[in-house]
């Protein structure tokens, strides 16, 4: 296929570009000049500040020679595991801030970042290229620009973006290595080797990489050896050693690049990169999140197996998936055994990961963003389909109508792009509608991106004038950290602290800086938040991502004081005109039912119970509260019952197999209350009166042995 050239000069290089070649520098610098902007005004994401400190931590471990201190113990041992994650981007980072003076470290990260995704764009481009030319390039790269997901990660992701870059860095080097096994040199083994030693840094999830370069050169030859027969041949043999040499060379220098800045690894560079490998892979077994997934609270470890590609199917666009759609199409159209061989080794890239992950039973959430690295390829295959489909047709104008119609098709998540900045990554395609149509049913600002606009608005508006001399305005948020980081030298006006939404009315606080998440899905379907009292609201669509409260009553506050000073009268009279004032802070239910069940009110702490739940549907702490005070009344049917509901709410709520326990003990039924106990314990092996409670009935059984072995336990915990 001929292609119209382009000549021109910059200084004394002379370039002699095709028209598309062209078009693809081009509109790759355009996007460069797009996302940095953006990038720099975007907020902090919720892995950050941890990542962050790790990449100082890291720092300071070499600027010590390795010595273990303070400030850098963690990149060897560490609550969190996060030692034993290669980190190089953050080191990286920290390492540039430092040595440059940067004040505004997260916006100069977040440049980092956009220069990750750009560099991920920029490669997924390349790659088109390397299989059906150019022309495929310009679309690859225009289709990674338009996925939201993808574009709104590369703000301020530290994790997922830098290793999706490396991913497909490396994969667009390991196919120069692989096309070129019979004319191999030194810069093909290096760069593959860089390519890959890059991923690993980031991830040892990289090593994947370099089962793809052993894959796809044992089949490559295979592949272009027309027989077994001529792959086996005395000459095959003498080629598959220099192959196997060659690869075991660029796999270990790979491996040597992936650990030079990860500490862990450096500690013990054999066991500890593997170690760190099956902590990755068991990840799911130590750590639970909840998430919204289909309008119901679910934990990251419950959720289906077609989680990951039911997320991509709802929030890819479009006209990415009809690309697919057009690959699947012409994938047996005739060509060169090169072309075909890369089909597959691109699907088998983006696909395999996938289905691993499921094989692992490997812990996913916040959407697909554990698997965004895989996305590239995918965009490659679409880009190949629209190819395809522009070939099947010889008149040029024709081809450029075909071409003219792929923008157009991307008019839903371009105008959500322009739209919706810095918030893209909130994005279903058009098989859903819009962001306002999954509210309540699936999370949206996941990553707490809201909270720097909503308190540059708060900054902006509120009345510091009239503070006296010592007065702060004091601000609670469920996303403190971030907050704390904009506040940073106004500390002189703002008191900032942490504070999780729900117990919001239990503490000191003039406004409240709230992001869409953890909300109840409920209350979003209703449309009962954000509550009242809000003054300021973050949107994506016409949906609240984030809001600015301020507090319409202190009584909430005041009547729990009042209660952990055991003045009930004074906290009953408190907490029920603060809902009087303010029928929307959960908090103040809660506290209210506490206060009548330690009044011995019991009828009116249930009433109580049952208000809150009109206005936080299916809560398990109320349920709960309920629970307890049946329990006291002697209803003890009704507490199993309520018991079972906090349950179901949420599997996690280990004192309800304790309070079911107690109900079936105080109702006469020993053996059913020893079942739950035990399932109590087992499930929470720290639960001191669980085994008390267990001690007890053995010894009203008579059971001796059974009853010393619980009582020794108790008296150790």
């Amino acid at each position: 296929m001929s292609e119209n050239r382009i000549n021109f000069s910059l200084g004394s290089i002379q370039i002699n570009w095709t028209l598309y070649q062209t078009l693809f520098y081009g509109l790759a610098v355009l996007m460069l000049l797009i996302m940095l902007p953006i990038a720099w005004n975007s907020g902090i994401s919720g892995d950050e500040f941890t990542q962050y400190y790790y990449g100082q931590a890291i720092f300071d471990w070499f600027k010590n020679f390795g010595e273990i201190n303070e400030t850098n113990k963690i990149v060897i041992e560490s609550h969190n595991g996060i030692h034993t994650y290669s980190s190089s981007f953050d080191f990286f980072t920290a390492v540039f801030n430092e040595v440059f003076g940067i004040e505004k470290e997260f916006e100069v990260r977040h440049l980092f970042n956009a220069l990750s995704g750009w560099l991920l764009i920029l490669f997924t481009g390349l790659i088109a290229k390397e299989v059906l030319g150019w022309r495929a390039a310009v679309i690859a790269i225009f289709l990674a620009f338009i996925s939201p997901r993808l574009m709104g990660h590369s703000w301020n992701n530290p994790k997922d973006i830098p290793f999706a870059m490396t991913y497909v860095f490396g994969f667009y080097y390991i196919m120069k290595y692989v096309t070129n096994i019979n004319n191999l040199t030194w810069k093909h083994k290096f760069m593959a080797a860089l390519g890959i030693g890059l991923a690993i840094g980031i991830r040892i999830g990289g090593l994947i990489l370099i089962g793809y370069l052993l894959l796809f050169t044992a089949l490559y030859y295979l592949y272009n050896s027309g027989s077994l027969k001529n792959a086996f041949s005395k000459d095959g043999f003498i080629k598959i050693k220099e192959l196997i040499i060659s690869s075991i060379v660029v796999s270990l220098g790979a491996y040597i690049i992936g650990i030079m800045f990860w500490p862990f690894a450096l500690d013990n560079p054999i066991s500890n990169p593997m170690t760190a490998l099956a902590e990755m892979s068991d990840y799911a077994t130590r750590v639970g999140i909840r998430q919204l997934y289909d309008g119901a609270i679910v934990w990251s470890e419950d959720l289906p197996d077609y989680y990951t590609l039911h997320y991509i199917s709802m929030t890819t666009p479009i006209v990415v998936l009809l690309g697919v759609l057009f690959f699947f199409v012409f994938i047996r159209k005739k060509e060169n055994k090169n072309t075909f061989f890369w089909k597959f080794a691109l699907f088998f890239a983006f696909i395999f990961p996938i289905f691993y992950i499921f094989y692992k039973e490997s812990m996913v959430y916040s959407g697909w963003r554990h698997t965004l690295f895989t996305y590239p390829t995918l965009l490659v295959c679409s880009a190949m389909g629209f190819e395809y489909l522009i070939r099947q047709f010889k008149a040029q104008k024709t081809q450029v109508i075909i071409m003219s119609c792929i923008p157009i098709l991307a008019i839903h998540p371009l105008v959500h792009f322009v739209k919706n900045s810095p918030f893209q990554y909130i994005y279903f395609n058009e098989f859903i509608g819009s962001v306002d149509k999954m509210v309540g049913k699936y999370e949206n600002d996941y990553y707490y991106h809201s909270s720097k606009q909503a308190y540059e608005w708060l900054k902006e508006n509120v009345e510091v004038d009239s503070l006296k001399e010592g007065e702060k305005i004091k601000i609670l948020s469920n996303d403190h950290q971030s907050v704390a980081y904009f506040v940073g030298n106004d500390t002189n006006l703002f008191y900032r602290d942490y504070q999780r939404y729900y117990e919001r009315g239990d503490r000191d606080w003039d406004y409240f800086i709230v992001v869409n998440n953890y909300i109840n899905p409920g209350q979003l379907r209703r449309g009962i938040w954000p509550p009242p009292n809000t003054v300021y609201e973050v949107k994506v669509d016409n949906t609240t991502i984030g809001a600015v409260l301020k507090r319409k009553t202190y009584k909430d506050f005041k009547g729990m004081d009042a209660l952990n000073a055991n003045n009930l009268p004074l906290a009953i009279q408190l907490l029920t005109e603060a809902i009087q004032e303010d029928p929307m802070v959960e908090s103040a239910y809660l506290n209210l039912a506490d206060a009548y069940l330690r009044a011995g009110q019991y009828d009116k702490g249930i009433e109580t119970t049952k208000a809150l739940l009109k206005i936080y549907p299916k809560y398990d702490k109320a349920f709960y509260s309920q629970s307890i005070l049946l329990l006291n009344q002697g209803k003890f049917k009704e507490c199993i019952e309520a018991s079972k509901i906090v349950l179901k709410l949420n599997p996690k709520f280990n004192n309800s197999y304790y309070i079911i326990g107690v109900a079936y003990m105080q109702a006469g039924d020993p053996n059913s209350a020893i079942k739950s106990l035990n399932t109590c314990i087992e499930k929470s092996p720290g639960f001191k009166a669980a085994y008390a409670m267990l001690a007890e009935i053995y010894k009203q059984q008579g059971k001796t042995q059974e009853a010393e072995y619980y009582q020794n336990i108790v008296k150790q915990l």
